[in-house]
C-alpha cells in the first residue's frame, strides 16, 4: 500500500541499487509465474490427450512430468530466495 510506496521512494533516493534489485526480483517472480503456468497448461494438455491404457508407457508425458517437477522446485527455491532478499 501507501507505506510500501513511500518506502520504495525513500530507498530509491538513499540506495537506488537496492530498489533496482527489488524491481528485478519482482520481474523474475512474474516470469516464474508465467513459466509455471505454461508448464501446467502443457502438462494438462498432454494428460488429457494421453491414452489411459498406455499412460505409463508415454515417454514424452513422463519426461514432461519430470521437467515440470524439476522446474517447479527450482522456481520455489528462487522465490524463497527472492522473498528473503525483499
Amino acid at each position: 500500500g501507501l507505506e510500501d510506496q513511500i518506502l520504495a521512494m525513500v530507498v530509491n533516493v538513499e540506495k537506488p541499487e537496492l530498489e533496482q534489485q527489488k524491481q528485478g526480483l519482482v520481474r523474475r517472480q512474474n516470469d516464474f509465474k508465467v513459466t509455471l503456468s505454461q508448464l501446467e497448461d502443457d502438462l494438462l494438455s498432454q494428460l488429457s490427450a494421453a491414452d489411459p491404457s498406455t499412460i505409463l508407457d508415454n515417454l514424452p508425458l513422463i519426461e514432461g512430468l519430470e521437467k515440470t517437477k524439476a522446474t517447479s522446485k527450482e522456481i520455489a527455491i528462487q522465490v524463497a530466495l527472492a522473498q528473503k532478499t525483499e
